[in-house]
């Protein structure tokens, strides 16, 4: 019995060896475990037939008024006898790097208050701004008449890509909701 026992723990350690992977310190590094693939990896690649410029304004601008967000959420545990309540805010933090070559909008998520909170396995620590959930590249094609268009992001949190194509379209599309995630 306890060699079995031995045994499960050594192809637990094991398989968790294999699925860990360390939190990315930059939007190079999530950008390179995305492309890995894995659990909950989404990369979307598309051409949008407007001048660069434009595209990269337009997303910069959008970026900028609606990524940078804050949530406000209680979470409550109800017993039998008592109930147990915890504040906490999700934040959401952007930064686009605009340049002639490219534009990088990199979206980052840290969630703060009492016994919360985003626990970086390994060595490395948290970037300070949280995780990294979305990055998008921008780059000039056809001497810069359209855009291409790179989007690496993380499963859970769909409303941001979705809302960089459509702003890259030129979409009216307005700010995404955060409340559900």
């Amino acid at each position: 019995m306890r060699q079995h026992i031995f045994y499960i723990m050594i192809a637990s350690s094991l398989l968790a060896g294999c699925a860990f992977q360390p939190i990315p310190q930059n939007a190079a590094e999530f950008r390179n475990l995305i492309k890995g693939g894995g659990y909950g990896a989404v990369t979307d690649t598309f051409v949008v037939k407007r001048p660069y410029k434009d595209v990269a304004a337009n997303v910069k601008a959008k970026a900028s008024q609606c990524l940078n967000a804050q949530v406000d959420k209680r979470s409550c545990t109800h017993t039998r006898y008592s109930t147990d309540c915890n504040d906490y805010a999700d934040k959401y933090f952007a930064t686009v790097v605009n340049g002639v070559a490219k534009t990088e909008v990199q979206v980052q998520f840290n969630r703060e208050g009492e016994r919360v909170g985003i626990v970086a396995l390994g060595d490395k620590p948290m970037p300070s701004k949280g995780m990294y959930i979305v990055v998008a590249d921008i780059s000039p094609i056809e001497n810069g008449n359209s855009a291409k268009v790179d989007i690496y992001s993380a499963n859970p949190f769909k409303a941001v890509p979705n809302a960089i194509k459509l702003w890259s379209e030129n979409s009216n599309q307005g700010c995404p909701t955060f409340k559900d995630l």
